[in-house]
């Protein structure tokens, strides 16, 4: 039913003990949790500002148009489910690895350090997927460098058709 599998930076920080062992998943993992507290007591704005600077890159927030300030805003409650869901963003690894076509991981070049982690563990557990870094990008790589990450995608999908 899947011809290919990609991901980019997935922010599977519960995926195992040893990813949840690394410092900078653990800060981002209290990070999510101060966040989802914050805005579980009505506190937005500021909440997301500190997530965003955590995930991105410092100040993002205060460049983000209006629109997607008030998408991030009414996606608030979704945030503080996830977060609180009692199995988190998890994959199995197991089974990821007996999947028999392509598989893609992405990270951002400019990207915070605790998305490497869980790209690291999803690697290590699939050796047949490519991996490749986004030169000039962040998590956001198909907003920093759509071409590239198109162009990325495609060639996916090319291989995937053969």
């Amino acid at each position: 039913m899947c011809s290919s599998v990609t991901a980019h930076e997935p922010p599977f920080l519960h995926l195992n003990p040893r990813v949840m062992a690394d410092r900078s998943v653990a800060e981002m993992d209290r990070i999510q949790r101060d966040t989802s507290r914050l805005l579980a007591e009505g506190v937005t704005d500021s909440s997301i500002s500190r997530f965003m600077d955590a995930v991105l890159t410092p100040g993002a927030w205060n460049d983000f148009p209006e629109d997607f300030c008030a998408y991030l805003r009414a996606s608030a409650p979704s945030f503080v489910d996830d977060v609180n869901d009692p199995d988190p963003w998890s994959v199995d690894l197991d089974l990821l690895g007996e999947f028999p076509r392509p598989v893609l991981l992405t990270h951002g070049a400019l990207s915070p350090a605790w998305y490497r982690v869980t790209i690291d563990e999803i690697a290590e557990s699939v050796p047949s997927a490519d991996r490749v870094e986004v030169p000039y990008a962040g998590h956001g790589a198909h907003v920093d460098q759509p071409s590239e990450y198109a162009r990325i995608i495609v060639d996916l999908i090319e291989r995937a058709r053969d």
